[in-house]
């Protein structure tokens, strides 16, 4: 009598919250909280403290013109990648088919969006480093992990199998 049963095969498909993808969740769960933190630490004290209001004030010696607009700016920008962050996380724990390119185009928007701020920053302040320390420093980070993320949520296999809804 012959075994009609099949060998046992390794099914090793790559599927699900596990390797790498831990670590990019990690950072999913993180990055909104951190945002949050960040724009509370800087724009915080310039609402708070009227130190923007004297900034827009032609009157004021501190007046630098446009500077204040740039800062609105800066603050509407931060709070729409706030936004953008959160629906990231709730389409990285749905499993939304959309959370891969979703996430590659918050990573590279963040990027392109930190170095024109520094520049347009450093239009509006003459005299000052487009790239200070703390800037660079940024930016370097930003742009590591997407050099990291974007291809990993491009190539890999367990992103292409977990992210299907």
């Amino acid at each position: 009598m012959s075994d009609t049963t099949a060998p046992d095969v390794k099914t090793d498909v790559l599927v699900g919250l596990g390797g790498w993808l831990i670590l990019l969740g990690l950072g999913v769960v993180i990055s909104p909280l951190r945002m949050i933190i960040e724009g509370v630490t800087v724009y915080g004290p310039l609402l708070r403290d009227n130190i923007l209001q004297t900034l827009a004030d032609p009157s004021s010696p501190a007046y630098i013109p446009y500077l204040a607009e740039v800062i609105y700016g800066e603050i509407f920008f931060n709070i729409a990648f706030v936004v953008w962050a959160v629906v990231n996380l709730v389409l990285f724990f749905s499993k939304s088919k959309r959370f891969p390119a979703s996430f590659r185009y918050f990573m590279i928007a963040n990027l392109v969006f930190m170095v024109g701020d520094a520049f347009l920053v450093a239009s509006f302040l003459p005299g000052e480093k487009v790239f200070d320390p703390e800037t660079t420093k940024a930016v370097l980070q930003s742009a590591i992990g997407t050099a990291i993320w974007v291809p990993y949520t491009l190539l890999s296999k367990r992103v292409k199998n977990t992210f299907v809804n």
